[in-house]
């Protein structure tokens, strides 16, 4: 072989690689936010996977407040000392005349 085909040769994998490298790293990227958003998503199911045992309990989850001050004073622990309605993310709210639920859903 020339020394000329040798450096076409080299060229060319050079450029193919450029190519395609940039391919195969967005393809890792994509896949790896998938396997992310899928384990997030069945987060339960996969504890119970690398635990048969875990049980999941929604009284275990951290409450993160809306009202401050956060501490039940009055009506039975659910109004602080200002007499606010005490909240939560993921409170829901029932309107006993209509049944209707309102949930408290905070973006952050």
């Amino acid at each position: 072989m020339s020394l000329g085909f040798n450096f076409y040769l080299s060229f060319i994998v050079l450029n193919l690689l450029s190519a395609v490298l940039p391919l195969y790293y967005e393809l890792m990227d994509w896949l790896c936010v998938q396997l992310v958003a899928r384990v997030t998503k069945d987060i339960v199911e996969t504890f119970q996977l690398c635990n048969p045992n875990f049980k999941y309990s929604e009284v275990l989850n951290p409450k993160r407040f809306l009202t401050n001050p956060s501490i039940g004073e009055f009506n039975d622990g659910n109004d602080n000392a200002n007499s606010d309605l005490i909240l939560h993310v993921n409170s829901v709210l029932v309107n006993s005349t209509t049944n209707r639920r309102f949930a408290l859903i905070v973006s952050s």
